[in-house]
C-alpha cells in the first residue's frame, strides 16, 4: 500500500515533480561544482567527493540519488572538474555525466577572485514500469520500455569570492533537453527546466578565532518554482561543524561533520512537513565522504577555502 501511494504521489503531486528534475543533495557546500563548473579549483586542494541520499525512509523503492565528483587547477588559473549523478525516481531513473572547466582571475591584493565555469553533460534517461504498477487493461499510455534516451545540456556560472565569503550565480538545464519526443508513447513532451541558482556565504570569526559562524543563502528558481535555502554552519578549528537548514517548502534538515586527516566525513538528517505522505515517512538521510588530495599546484592555486 505504501508502495502504491508513493507512486502516486509523485506522479500526481505537479509541486513535487518539478522540484525532483534534478537530484537534491544537501550540504551543497561538499560539492557545489554539481549546480555551478566556476566552483571547480576554488579550494586549496583536490576534492574527491561521495555523496549518497536516501528519501523518504519507510517507503519502498522511495527515491535515492547518489554523486561522485573530482576537481583540481590544472594551473595557476584554470580548474577541470568531472561529476556523475545518478537519480532514481522509480518509475524513472536519470544518470548524468557532467564535464567542468573554470577560469579564475585575480582581482586585487585583498584576495578577492572572479572565476567563470562551464560545464557541458551526457544525460541518460530512463522509464521503465514495472508489470505490478500497471493498471489493468490495454492503455497506451503504459508499457514495460516507456523513454529510452539519451541527450544532453549544459550549465554555465561565475563566482566571486575571498577567503571568507563568496557570491555565486549558475544556471543548470540551459537547453531545457527534451525527452519523449517521438509520438504515440503516451505522454506529452518532456522538458528539462531551466534553473537559476543564486548562492552566498560569509564566514565570521569567533571565539579567539577557534569557532567560525557561517550563514548562507540559496535560491532555486525555474518557470514553475522558486525554492529558498536558509542555513547555517558552526565550525570549531576548522575540521569540525553542525549545521541547520530551512527551506521554503517547508523542509528542515540537520547535519554535522568532521575531519579524520585528509577524509572528511558527513551525516544529514532531513524531514519535510509539507503534504500528508511527510508523517508515513522516517525522513530523508545523506552522507558524504570527501578525500583531499593536496598537491603543490592546487597549493599555488588562487584557492582560500580550507574547509
Amino acid at each position: 500500500m505504501k508502495r502504491f501511494f508513493l507512486i502516486f504521489f509523485i506522479f500526481f503531486s505537479t509541486e513535487k515533480v518539478f522540484s525532483q528534475q534534478n537530484a537534491i543533495f544537501n550540504n551543497h557546500f561538499e560539492s557545489p561544482d554539481i549546480n555551478n563548473p566556476a566552483f571547480s579549483g576554488s579550494k586549496s586542494y583536490n576534492p574527491l567527493v561521495i555523496q549518497v541520499r536516501k528519501q523518504w525512509l519507510g517507503f519502498q523503492d522511495a527515491p535515492f540519488s547518489s554523486n561522485i565528483s573530482y576537481s583540481g587547477a590544472v594551473n595557476n588559473r584554470s580548474a577541470l572538474g568531472i561529476n556523475f549523478v545518478h537519480d532514481v525516481t522509480l518509475p524513472s531513473q536519470k544518470s548524468e555525466m557532467q564535464l567542468n572547466y573554470a577560469y579564475h582571475i585575480p582581482l586585487n591584493d585583498n584576495n578577492f577572485n572572479l572565476a567563470f565555469g562551464v560545464g557541458p553533460k551526457l544525460i541518460y534517461y530512463r522509464l521503465k514500469f514495472d508489470i505490478a504498477d500497471i493498471p489493468p487493461g490495454t492503455d497506451p499510455a503504459f508499457n514495460f520500455d516507456l523513454v529510452d534516451e539519451l541527450t544532453g545540456d549544459v550549465s554555465a556560472g561565475a563566482l566571486f569570492y575571498s577567503e571568507k565569503f563568496y557570491f555565486s550565480y549558475s544556471q543548470t538545464n540551459m537547453l531545457e533537453s527534451v525527452f519523449n519526443t517521438e509520438n504515440g508513447k503516451g505522454y506529452k513532451i518532456n522538458n528539462s527546466f531551466r534553473n537559476h541558482n543564486y548562492d552566498v556565504s560569509y564566514s565570521f570569526n569567533i571565539i579567539d578565532n577557534d569557532w567560525h559562524l557561517q550563514p548562507s543563502i540559496m535560491i532555486n528558481s525555474n518557470k514553475n518554482r522558486t525554492l529558498y535555502n536558509f542555513n547555517t554552519r558552526l565550525h570549531h578549528l576548522k575540521n569540525k561543524w553542525i549545521g541547520t537548514n530551512y527551506r521554503s517548502d517547508n523542509t528542515i534538515y540537520f547535519s554535522f561533520g568532521f575531519d579524520l586527516n585528509d577524509i572528511s566525513i558527513s551525516y544529514c538528517y532531513e524531514h519535510s512537513f509539507n503534504g500528508n505522505i511527510m508523517i508515513h515517512n522516517y525522513g530523508s538521510h545523506q552522507i558524504g565522504i570527501t578525500y583531499k588530495f593536496v598537491s603543490e599546484l592546487s597549493e599555488r592555486h588562487i584557492s582560500f577555502w580550507d574547509y
